[in-house]
C-alpha cells in the first residue's frame, strides 16, 4: 500500500472524482499504462486494453494511466476513453519521475508495466501481453531447478485446469507449479489437473541448463534465490546501476538507472558483480532480450 502511494501520491482521478490511492490500490496488482492523446498506437491500444479490462477485471487488479500529453485538455480528451483510475495531471513532478523509473518515452509508448502488491515489477510487456491474448511460455515454479523456476514454452505444455488459470491470472503474475506426478508418469487427473504438465524431456533439458550454469538467467529464473551465500552477499548491496542503450533523435545513447536490489532477478551478471564489487552500489547492463520477454538464457 505504502508502495503505491509513493508512487502516484495520496490521490488519483477517477473520471470525475478524485479517489483515496491506498483505499483504492491497496493488496492489488496495479498496471501502469504509459500513454498520449497524439500518439495512434496509443489510441488503437486503449481500446484493446479497455476490452480486456471490462472482461478480465477482478478485484485483485487495477490500471493507472500516466499521461505523456503536452497540455490538460489532451489529457483529458484520452482519458475520457478510459474506465479506470489516473496520475493527476498536474502532478507533472511524479509523472517525469515515473517516466524515468521505467524507462518511457515517446519512442517507446504505448508501455504497461504490471506491478505486484509491494511495487515490483512481474511484468514488462503488459502491450504485447494483451495484444497477443495469452504468453509465449509458461514460467512455472520447478522445486527441482535451483533457480526455482523455468519457462516452458507452450509447444511443450499440455492443456489442464491449471493451464487455463495461468492464461486467466497472466498479467496479475500467477506462477503455477510444475506436476511432479506428471514428471513421474503417476498423474491420474489427466486435463482436469491443477497444475502444469509440461514434456518431461524438456523439462531435463531445462533444469540440466539450470545445474551447468553457464546461462544467463539460470534456466529462465527470475525469482531471488534463497541459497544462503548469495543472500549474504545480496544483504550488503543498497542497489543497482544498470545501462540502459535507448535511440534519442537518431543517436544512441547509453543511460544509467538505479535499481533497488529486490528487482534485480539473480543472474550470473548480478552474481559476479556481488562477488568482485564491494560496494553498495554495482553497475552493470541491463538484458534488453529479459525486458521483451525474449532471453532464452
Amino acid at each position: 500500500m505504502t508502495a503505491f502511494v509513493d508512487l502516484f501520491g495520496g490521490v488519483l482521478d477517477s473520471n470525475t472524482q478524485k479517489v483515496n490511492t491506498a483505499d483504492i490500490l491497496g493488496g492489488k496488482v496495479v498496471g501502469i499504462y504509459f500513454g498520449a492523446n497524439w500518439c495512434r498506437e496509443c489510441q488503437a491500444f486503449t481500446q484493446y486494453l479497455r476490452d480486456y479490462y471490462n472482461h478480465q477485471k477482478a478485484e485483485a487488479m487495477e490500471l493507472v494511466f500516466v499521461s505523456l500529453d503536452e497540455n490538460q485538455r489532451a489529457f483529458q480528451r484520452h482519458y475520457a476513453t478510459m474506465p479506470w483510475k489516473a496520475l493527476p495531471f498536474v502532478d507533472q513532478g511524479r509523472r517525469v519521475s515515473l517516466r524515468n523509473r521505467f524507462v518511457v518515452n515517446g519512442h517507446n509508448i504505448p508501455k504497461l508495466v504490471i506491478l505486484d502488491q509491494k511495487g515490483l515489477i512481474i511484468h514488462d510487456d503488459g502491450v504485447g501481453a494483451v495484444y497477443r491474448g495469452a504468453p509465449s511460455s509458461v514460467h512455472v515454479i520447478d522445486p527441482e531447478n535451483r533457480s526455482g523456476k523455468i519457462g516452458c514454452p507452450l509447444r511443450s505444455v499440455f492443456e489442464t485446469a491449471g493451464l487455463q488459470k495461468y492464461y486467466n491470472n497472466y498479467l496479475r503474475g500467477h506462477h503455477p507449479s510444475l506436476c511432479m506426478k506428471f514428471q513421474a508418469g503417476q498423474c491420474n487427473h489427466g486435463k482436469s489437473c491443477n497444475q502444469i504438465h509440461a514434456d518431461q524431456n524438456y523439462v531435463a533439458k531445462l533444469r540440466k541448463a539450470a545445474a551447468d550454469g553457464r546461462n544467463c538467467c539460470l534456466g529462465h529464473g527470475d525469482w531471488s534465490s534463497q541459497d544462503p551465500k548469495y543472500l549474504a552477499r545480496l544483504s550488503s548491496a543498497t542497489a543497482f546501476i544498470v545501462v540502459v542503450p535507448q535511440r534519442f533523435e537518431g543517436r544512441k545513447e547509453d543511460r544509467k538507472f538505479v535499481v533497488l536490489k529486490d528487482q534485480i532477478a539473480r543472474t550470473k551478471a548480478s552474481e559476479r558483480l556481488l562477488a568482485s564489487n564491494g560496494h553498495s552500489l554495482h553497475v552493470a547492463s541491463v538484458c534488453m532480450n529479459h525486458q521483451k520477454q525474449h532471453c532464452h538464457w
